[in-house]
């Protein structure tokens, strides 16, 4: 089984990649990805990644997109640009990074109540910080068994059925407040 910290490491490692290879695409004119794919099939060997999918993109388009080795060791099923990948709890540390991101930038402040940021909260939620939420002091309880499964069929979830289960957990805890 792959542990969390390598998890975590090939997560950073393909947006690092992403971000840091996008903005140095602004031209017109073809590239030739052929230093890139090198790139990528050495740092999969060297860090024993079984696969990758990478996307470049510039501006709103994406200009190149390949995946890389196979899915998984058991089945052999080769990764595609639009293979969905469990992201599970790597995407926190970015959503942190960005709140602590606007907060020095001034855009928001860590001990003022979300309401403040996103309209239409229920009071209870809008009363909450970022602070809170980023802590996990905020009283909210953990959802994740709920939404997250070992069903493939969980990453097709349609939009907004998250926040309903979300806000379903929101209204059993005013319940009892």
């Amino acid at each position: 089984m792959i542990g969390f910290k390598t998890i975590l490491r090939r997560s950073v490692w393909g947006l690092i990649m992403l971000f840091t290879i996008s903005n140095s695409f602004a031209q017109t004119k073809p590239i030739d990805f052929a230093e890139l794919e090198k790139t990528i099939e050495a740092e999969m060997k060297a860090n024993k990644t079984p696969g990758a999918a990478i996307a470049v993109v510039s501006g709103d388009r994406v200009v190149y997109a390949k995946g890389f080795g196979k899915t998984n060791a058991e089945d052999g099923i080769a990764i595609t640009p639009d293979t969905l990948f469990r992201m599970g709890s790597t995407t926190k540390m970015f959503t942190a990074a960005t709140i602590v991101s606007l907060a020095n930038a001034g855009k928001i402040k860590l001990d003022a109540p979300i309401g403040n940021y996103i309209k239409n909260l229920p009071p209870t939620l809008a009363a909450l910080t970022a602070h809170q939420l980023l802590s996990q002091t905020s009283g909210l309880r953990d959802f994740a068994r709920m939404v997250f499964s070992n069903d493939d069929a969980a990453l097709g979830n349609e939009k907004g059925e998250i926040e309903h289960i979300f806000m379903g957990l929101y209204a059993a805890r005013k319940t009892k407040d």
